[in-house]
């Protein structure tokens, strides 16, 4: 068995900058932009496949470095 076709689209955007005495990093990801229903895992449970997925997933970071 194998498992459906995967693909999805990721944008980042990156800003950096000194500031406060050191530098500093601010990011915004957003992964699987378009909301594929890419699976995550899939099991198999009384005679049927359970598929997990993850749609549309946005995260922010702020880094500073002394």
């Amino acid at each position: 068995v194998r498992l459906p076709w995967y693909n999805r689209f990721d944008l980042n955007v990156t800003r950096t900058w000194k500031g406060w005495g050191g530098d500093w990093e601010a990011t915004i990801n957003i992964l699987n932009l378009y909301g594929y229903p890419n699976p995550l895992y899939i099991t198999y449970s009384a005679g049927s496949f359970k598929q997990f997925s993850v749609g549309f997933l946005p995260t922010m970071g702020l880094s500073f470095k002394f």
